[in-house]
């Protein structure tokens, strides 16, 4: 429109090419009337701010790309950071809130949703091990913009220790003596959920497949 014209620069933050793209900038601007306008009448001082929605934020979870203990997790929920995208320093105005999609599928279908206006939300009873496709909205006054890219993100934990661990002497079919009588053999099974009369494993191999084991041994008791 022709008074984008008399549009200010905001203190100098805005180029003249950015003041006359009005569709993909902002500023804003004074209406004013023209020849061209029959019964026009000016009513100072109203403005009119220009301004686009937000891009899409950048989003940071705890186990995506990376396992990161900065970013909080547990077995059943995930900690979701956000940040305004650098570019929406000339749209106008601010991100006043986020909205975060999740679901188990990257079409969305299905998908959870909740609105925060700050820059981190833990999304909490998920599935541990279950594989979950995470994006972001940015939101002004203009409205939402577009999602963020989605992020696969899994609920994991440390697994429980080895299940029903076995120590025994090397059967007599081993032909080499001195290796019968200085080694011991060590068997478990795969870390389960064994929770029933006491038992301390809740998790099992945590949400995760097992990639190795530690194993340790002492001629003197640990300290727990």
């Amino acid at each position: 429109p022709l008074w984008v014209a008399d549009a200010n620069t905001l203190n100098g933050k805005l180029s003249p090419r950015e003041m006359s793209d009005y569709i993909q900038r902002s500023c804003y601007a004074v209406p004013t009337c023209t020849m061209l306008r029959e019964e026009c009448e000016e009513q100072n001082p109203i403005s009119i701010m220009l301004r686009t929605v937000p891009n899409a934020p950048k989003v940071f979870v705890a186990t995506h790309p990376h396992i990161s203990t900065r970013e909080r997790f547990t077995k059943n929920s995930i900690f979701v950071s956000l940040l305004p995208s650098d570019a929406d320093i000339v749209n106008g105005e601010v991100t006043g809130k986020f909205k975060i999609e999740w679901a188990m599928d990257k079409d969305f279908s299905g998908s959870s949703f909740a609105v925060t206006s700050e820059p981190e939300y833990q999304i909490i009873l998920l599935e541990m091990g279950t594989t979950y496709y995470i994006r972001a909205y940015s939101h002004n006054s203009a409205g939402y913009g577009d999602p963020s890219d989605a992020v696969p993100v899994k609920p994991l934990q440390s697994p429980d220790p080895p299940y029903s661990p076995i120590l025994s002497i090397l059967s007599k079919s081993t032909n080499d003596a001195i290796m019968r009588s200085t080694s011991l053999l060590t068997e478990w099974k795969y870390p389960r959920v064994d929770n029933i009369n006491g038992h301390p494993d809740e998790v099992g191999d945590g949400g995760d497949v097992v990639s190795s084991y530690l194993i340790e041994w002492s001629d003197v008791e640990w300290d727990d």
